[in-house]
């Protein structure tokens, strides 16, 4: 057994035993369904600029312009679809489920793929493009609710006092919902094991979550920034590869079953 693999059977061992586990996952689990982070030379950030379409003083400054953004990235997430690493996290939470374990996906991502592969228990950090919510009057609502403006790519104004809505996705300068981190705080301070997937650990306050945990793991593409002694292990590559492997191992380990999602060891 390479190396590599010996790595895969002990993360499922610890899938199989640790009673509250966390995922928190980035950008990186989502680029191969077609979505592009946004930092690399092929991310978001080099078709928009962040300080012009980024930050909340650009949005209460031109709304506008910023729908022109916002658009973009619900249509991302709409037309793309949840690729093996999505599905294999869904299968982990329904393997685990079955033998009395709680599992959470506490995401930075804001396309839904997690939802559209059929993980249940999914705390969305950064927001859902699929809501609405008004600065000035405080009211929410559902995108669907504005079909016209939806077809005509016009910024949805309030039904209440007639401001064009924001897209309740988090910009830079914004806080964070503090239900939603008091949520995340909360399961990242209760996990026996937290496992950051597709992620650099470079963004606050998301990357703080990641310490709590009483083990701690990597699976990304790259090495991330924080030091390689804060991780019990690292496991470097796709996810969307390595994270079929690991449902293959925690099936034979839990039921000695093998799973419906394509195996490979590459």
């Amino acid at each position: 057994m390479s190396v590599r693999e010996e790595q895969i059977k002990e993360i499922a061992k610890l899938l199989s035993k640790e009673k509250r586990v966390v995922f928190l996952t980035g950008a990186g689990i989502s680029v191969p369904s077609g979505i592009p982070d946004f930092r690399s030379p092929q991310g978001i950030w080099t078709k928009y600029d962040m300080n012009e379409y980024g930050t909340l003083s650009a949005f209460m400054k031109n709304p506008e312009k910023l729908w022109t953004f916002f658009w973009d990235i619900y249509e991302m997430g709409a037309t793309a679809k949840p690729n093996s690493g999505h599905k294999a996290l869904a299968e982990i939470e329904k393997i685990r489920e079955k033998i009395g374990k709680h599992t959470v996906i506490i995401t930075q991502n804001i396309d839904l793929l997690h939802t559209k592969a059929g993980n249940k228990y999914v705390i969305e950090l950064h927001g859902n493009p699929e809501k609405l919510v008004c600065l000035k009057c405080g009211e929410n609502y559902e995108l669907n609710e504005f079909k016209i403006e939806r077809e005509k790519k016009l910024p949805p104004r309030c039904k209440k006092c007639g401001e064009i809505l924001k897209m309740d996705i988090i910009l830079f300068g914004e806080q964070l919902k503090t239900d939603t981190i008091k949520n995340a705080f909360y399961e990242a301070q209760m996990a026996d094991l937290i496992i950051a997937v597709g992620t650099s650990l470079a963004v606050s306050p998301a990357n703080s979550l990641f310490f709590y945990g009483k083990k701690r793991g990597i699976i990304n593409l790259e090495m991330p920034i924080i030091p390689v002694f804060e991780a019990d292990f690292i496991l470097l590559g796709d996810a969307s590869k390595i994270l079929p492997q690991i449902v293959y191992k925690l099936k034979d380990i839990v039921y000695n079953e093998k799973p419906d999602l394509e195996r490979n060891d590459k």
